[in-house]
């Protein structure tokens, strides 16, 4: 059974869907514009959240990163998975470009694919796709907006600074 628990994080509150510790979507809590998440935005907040749950995402914001996280690896395609393991080697505070994402995949031409990879993204901030950027350092885009984008970011360099 799919429930939504409230955890705290270094970049404020998120809402996480699970299913048994198995985790289906994430978002930071309150936000609408996640399309990935809109089917759990009618859930209610359980009381409680695993507490293996918790501990694990708490070490995601810290040294060990979020490639360990129970995700549900039956979301998305073989290629967008590969993305967003890859993306969850990119350090709290620091940035990385698509086609830098793309170069690490070993597929430079892949640029548009990677960003439509990570435009997908169900696990918001726990797949820290924010820390995307274009090749001129601009923002690119985010599913809670380009205002949260730039908010996560500077969250996330004030604490690692």
């Amino acid at each position: 059974m799919t429930e939504v628990v409230a955890v705290d994080s270094p970049v404020g509150l998120l809402w996480v869907a699970h299913d048994e510790g198995t985790i289906v979507a994430s978002t930071l809590a309150g936000s609408t514009h996640s399309p990935t998440f809109a089917p759990y935005l009618d859930l209610p907040l359980a009381k409680k959240a695993p507490a293996g749950l918790v501990n694990a995402i708490a070490q995601a914001f810290t040294h060990k990163g979020a490639s360990d996280l129970p995700f549900d690896q039956r979301l998305g395609t073989d290629f967008q998975r590969l993305v967003w393991k890859n993306c969850t080697l990119i350090p709290s505070g620091e940035t990385r470009t698509y086609q830098e994402l793309a170069q690490a995949l070993g597929r430079p031409k892949a640029t548009r694919a990677v960003g439509t990879a990570l435009g997908a993204n169900p696990f918001l901030v726990l797949v820290p796709c924010h820390r995307v950027l274009r090749a001129d350092g601009s923002l690119g885009g985010f599913a809670s907006g380009l205002e949260t984008k730039a908010r996560l970011l500077s969250c996330e360099k004030a604490s690692t600074s």
